[in-house]
């Protein structure tokens, strides 16, 4: 059995809207037992003295891609050994930059399903994983490089059961065109009603969440309709379908760093016109959306959409900063990326520094409520019990 208590000079805790001072976290076997007052070493513990540090929940991203190269021009997907070892890297760059829990949005051939099986062997560092293998999309859709196609409600169903009987967490749908896909409009709504409520249905009865791409209003509202779990993006974010997510109590994951790093190095980068011409015409807007959306109390997850262009798998400290930029306090955005991810995940031991959650915790120099920018470079991170950095 192993025991440790941690003296935290300031925690937050990932649920309460105030910090507290001196605290105890008891941590056995990786769990949490107790939060309380400092009052010494008990017999038998070990002890970690975070005096004068801060010391809050892992941080959780909702939406990474796996095996997606941010900055470069030939991908490996072709040369499975070296697409491996990648994985393998941002997996350990994830969990490095203080990241103990994602959820993947879209690999293909499922290698997210064998990256899970081998962090949970232990056999390579990385955050916690909740999978969904391919997207689901049209012959002519958004992510079909990386997706299965289908089209009507039979093969809609076919296609959905398929990917869930491989053992994924979670479903991914494309429900509009896409920024990095050439000739799809943000715009475009491929799939009806119909189509999208049989996905989703099929991941309910595998008792799975769903997840749906979405930037134009159409599509949107057809997702949101269909009783999808979580939106992505959401970037043009109507009043008729925002007043439905809060009536059916719909997550928006807004994943702000992407856009901000197409646009802020797109161009000379050499991205594409047409992403660029995307991009002009959506960045404003996504960022009015996303506050529209969260003053109105619409529940928001946090994920960074990493391995987009410009957009590598150690910025999630910087969505935050995001946030906090459009409307969200220090202590929100916190709360955001670690209780309110995990409840929109439904991962009820992660997110929280509280007795019978694992043990997932970053030990920062300074204090994030003042300065969050302190994400950036946590002093030690702790996954279940175990020091990674």
């Amino acid at each position: 059995m192993n025991k440790l208590i941690i003296r935290a000079g300031t925690l937050i805790d990932g649920l309460s809207d105030t910090p507290r001072y001196d605290m105890a976290i008891t941590v056995i076997d990786g769990l949490i037992e107790a939060v309380a007052p400092w009052a010494g070493v008990p017999e038998g513990m070990e002890a970690m003295d975070c005096t004068g540090q801060t010391v809050m929940p892992g941080l959780i991203n909702a939406h990474v891609h796996l095996g997606m190269q941010p900055y470069a021009t030939d991908p490996v997907h072709e040369m499975p050994f070296a697409f491996s070892v990648l994985i393998e890297q941002q997996l350990k760059t994830l969990l490095h930059s203080g990241v103990t829990l994602i959820r993947n949005q879209g690999t293909a051939d499922f290698y997210d399903l064998y990256a899970k099986q081998t962090v949970d062997a232990g056999l390579i560092d990385g955050p916690d994983i909740l999978t969904c293998g391919p997207v689901l999309t049209t012959p002519d859709g958004h992510g079909r490089q990386m997706g299965l196609v289908c089209q009507g409600v039979g093969d809609c169903v076919r296609r959905a059961q398929e990917i869930v009987e491989r053992g994924v967490d979670t479903l991914k749908i494309i429900a509009t065109g896409g920024m990095m896909t050439q000739g799809t409009s943000l715009d475009a709504a491929p799939y009806s009603v119909p189509e999208l409520q049989a996905m989703v249905e099929v991941a309910e009865a595998a008792g799975l969440t769903s997840s749906v791409h979405a930037h134009g209003a159409v599509g949107m509202r057809n997702a949101v309709l269909a009783g999808v779990t979580t939106v992505e993006h959401g970037t043009f974010l109507a009043d008729d379908i925002l007043e439905e997510m809060l009536r059916r109590g719909t997550w928006l994951c807004p994943t702000l760093t992407a856009p901000h790093s197409i646009k802020t190095f797109g161009r000379e980068g050499g991205l594409p016109e047409e992403m660029m011409l995307k991009m002009d015409r959506a960045y404003g807007v996504r960022m009015a959306s996303f506050s529209k959306a969260y003053k109105a109390g619409v529940r928001i997850g946090l994920g960074t959409d990493a391995g987009t262009p410009n957009n590598p798998f150690d910025k999630t400290w910087f969505e935050l900063k995001m946030m906090t930029e459009h409307g969200v306090s220090n202590m929100a955005a916190l709360q955001i990326a670690t209780a309110r991810t995990a409840a929109m995940l439904q991962m009820p031991k992660h997110g929280a520094v509280a007795p019978g959650r694992f043990a997932n915790l970053l030990v920062l120099e300074n204090n994030p409520l003042e300065d969050i920018t302190t994400l950036r470079n946590p002093l030690k991170v702790i996954k279940k019990g175990m020091v990674y950095r």
